[in-house]
């Protein structure tokens, strides 16, 4: 953890030009998406800014185009520039907060298994082995599938963001678990653990004081790689129709809506929020390699 804040682990982030660049593409995004109500003038979100008599126009630098919408608009009469900023808003909120989820599910259970042993080690461990069995789409659309069929629909609409975060979330929490688990058990171990315990000092204290900060290292390259990984679920949840409203610009709701239109000519609301996905998760993979690394005590 020390080395996030020490001055070569700085050196070396601007000696990866691949690390540098995606790094400037990411924020690009997380500016655009925070900024998005002073960046751009119409709300996607409210119907009242929307002109169906402005739907399936093309980017403004092709013939019949708009100098309003900069990259065209959908049928709804959206914005794709809009919607892009707020969708990008969207799919980094659920990626966040669902990777926040899991790693704060996983590192618990992860550091009671490692600690403590015995029956909640056993039965932690056969959980993570039984759910690590099940691709994490797959327990995520079950999630969102079953939530959203036994909600009434105006209540499934509004909750359901919350519902794709709690699915993504839950799906991932097994590879923190496994990680912090085996962390702990080597930890545990250590001269600065046995002291502790000789001083008398009580598990939970051991565990949150002690061991916790020694153990983020890898937590922390897990979960910047994760959060790609969490984003593109959300897209794909979304396309697929388990995931938030279509009504609700997100890049996966923005590309199953534009996929609709993708042989009719209006390739622009497809091909931009495409774009924009592979371009955020590609960036975010990068760093995570990048954070892998230099994190490494091995290249130490």
């Amino acid at each position: 953890m020390k080395r996030l804040l020490e001055h070569d682990l700085i050196q070396d982030f601007f000696n990866a030009p691949a690390a540098v660049v995606s790094f400037l593409v990411l924020f690009a995004v997380l500016f655009v998406a925070l900024f998005a109500p002073w960046l751009v003038d119409q709300n996607p979100f409210d119907p009242l800014q929307l002109d169906l008599m402005d739907s399936q126009l093309p980017p403004m630098w092709l013939a019949d185009g708009d100098s309003r919408y900069v990259l065209g608009t959908d049928e709804q009469g959206r914005g794709v520039l809009a919607a892009l900023f707020y969708g990008a808003r969207l799919s980094l909120l659920v990626g966040l907060a669902s990777v926040a989820l899991s790693l704060v599910l996983g590192i618990g259970v992860g550091l009671v298994a490692g600690y403590f042993r015995g029956w909640a080690d056993q039965l932690i461990t056969s959980l993570a082995d039984l759910q690590l069995t099940i691709p994490g789409l797959l327990v995520a659309l079950m999630l969102a599938g079953v939530i959203k069929t036994q909600l009434p629909v105006e209540i499934a609409e509004t909750v359901m963001i919350y519902v794709v975060i709690l699915a993504i979330g839950f799906s991932d929490w097994p590879k923190y678990a496994r990680v912090t688990r085996a962390s702990v058990m080597i930890e545990s171990q250590e001269d600065y653990v046995l002291a502790a315990r000789a001083m008398g000092a009580s598990p939970w204290l051991i565990l949150w004081r002690h061991i916790l900060p020694n153990i983020m290292r890898s937590n922390i390259v897990i979960a910047t790689v994760g959060l790609g990984v969490a984003i593109m679920l959300e897209a794909t949840l979304s396309f697929l129709g388990a995931g938030v409203p279509t009504s609700t610009p997100s890049l996966g709701t923005l590309i199953r809506s534009g996929a609709n239109f993708l042989f009719s000519g209006e390739w622009w609301v497809v091909v931009f929020p495409g774009c924009m996905l592979i371009l955020t998760v590609f960036s975010i993979n990068i760093l995570g390699d990048w954070l892998r690394d230099a994190l490494n005590p091995k290249l130490d």
